[in-house]
């Protein structure tokens, strides 16, 4: 059951799905400014959260001139909880990271001072990595300072460079979990093989149509049994009609797919073919999507629920501009009345509710780097906007 939750959510949320692709599992990006989605010559991001779901957590990401993220700090309440450094090696790759904690209570101090009676950081942990001439990691090694392995993985590619093999050791250095990936002649995933200790297997396989879009996708347990299986049929124009997902050899859900005379998706709706609470949380249950698209750009989309008995139960109605980008949205009870929302006080530091419209803010500096998102509760009475979640970054520039 735990690995068809897994496989269903893969099945329901992963990008590559979105594309109707599957690419396949690599190692880690290498930790560069340039994979942290910023811009410019970023020296440092201080990273805050305030809303009802934060915590006194920042995080102060270090990179050096060239880009290369050289430390993170994470700090509670203002004592430095732990620290990540990264190493590079003289060609610019990325070769592991060491990881320092500081006992609960420690203070707030700089990585190589402290104050009297606190102690500095100390090193937990080492993540060393070897890579080949190409520099594809081919071993990831996780040590004690002293030296003494706490596990490793090992990497295997194909000819094109393609990650074919990942094994797991544990301490002892004895197989603990292998996963194997199979391509077509397309570069497409055509099939995983995982390997669990005892010598068990399960595997996925992928099958894809005469335009190159995933077809089918079937999940196979220890014992060879059909765990999951999703059919997905597309029309002339190469469009999502229809999805179906089983759980075993029985159906749960079937999903539509209808489009505009431009051919923009109009409406997605859902049918919960047996319904398994076990299987799949309430909020998946019969509902449909609504799109209505604006003449001066942008779109709404309408989320309508269902009970059981087929009955409208809730709405979720949001707002986007004509970049795509969410700009509000509301929640609102079958009657039409709204969902209030749980918003943060950050003078009291305390939570309450409060009914409106979530409104999405989003500020940048001249790098066009965000320093400012998140949504603002807009109440209905005409009252002070409220944070339901905001983050902040600090940013500074070589």
């Amino acid at each position: 059951m735990r690995q068809f939750a897994a496989v269903l959510a893969v099945m329901l949320s992963c990008p590559a799905l979105a594309q109707n692709v599957i690419t396949g599992m690599t190692p880690r990006e290498e930790p560069t400014a340039v994979q942290d989605s910023l811009r410019g010559p970023v020296r440092s991001v201080r990273h805050t959260s305030t809303g009802v779901l934060s915590s006194d957590v920042a995080i102060v990401t270090t990179y050096d001139s060239t880009g290369r993220r050289a430390e993170l700090l994470t700090y509670q309440s203002d004592d430095l909880r732990s620290r990540l450094v990264y190493t590079w090696d003289e060609r610019g790759r990325n070769t592991g990271w060491d990881y320092y904690a500081v006992p609960r209570g420690g203070g707030l101090h700089t990585p190589t001072t402290s104050p009297t009676g606190t102690p500095p950081p100390t090193l937990r942990e080492r993540h060393v990595y070897v890579l080949d001439e190409a520099g594809h990691r081919i071993e990831e090694r996780k040590l004690l300072p002293n030296g003494t392995l706490l596990g490793r993985m090992a990497f295997a590619y194909d000819s094109a460079g393609r990650t074919r093999l990942m094994t797991s050791f544990d301490h002892r250095g004895e197989e603990s979990s292998r996963t194997a990936q199979e391509y077509d002649a397309a570069g497409r995933v055509r099939a995983q093989r995982f390997f669990h200790a005892g010598g068990k297997e399960s595997r996925t396989v992928y099958v894809y149509d005469e335009r190159g879009n995933l077809a089918l996708m079937e999940s196979y347990d220890f014992d060879g049994r059909l765990e999951a299986r999703q059919v997905t049929r597309y029309d002339g124009a190469g469009r999502k009609r229809e999805e179906e997902i089983y759980h075993d050899a029985r159906p749960r859900w079937r999903v539509e797919y209808r489009y505009d005379a431009e051919g923009r998706l109009r409406e997605k709706e859902t049918f919960d073919k047996n319904p398994r609470p076990d299987v799949m949380p309430a909020t998946h249950e019969r509902g449909k999507v609504v799109y209505t698209y604006h003449p001066g750009g942008g779109h709404t989309m309408e989320m309508l629920s269902y009970d059981a008995g087929g009955a409208l139960s809730g709405r979720r109605v949001e707002r986007f501009d004509a970049s795509g980008k969410r700009v509000e949205w509301e929640e609102l009870h079958a009657d039409g009345t709204r969902v209030e929302q749980s918003v943060f006080d950050p003078a009291t530091r305390s939570a309450h509710r409060l009914a409106g419209r979530m409104r999405w803010i989003e500020e940048f500096d001249a790098h066009g780097n965000w320093t400012r998102r998140g949504y603002m509760v807009v109440p209905d009475d005409g009252g002070t906007p409220r944070p339901l979640w905001e983050n902040v970054r600090e940013i500074t520039y070589w």
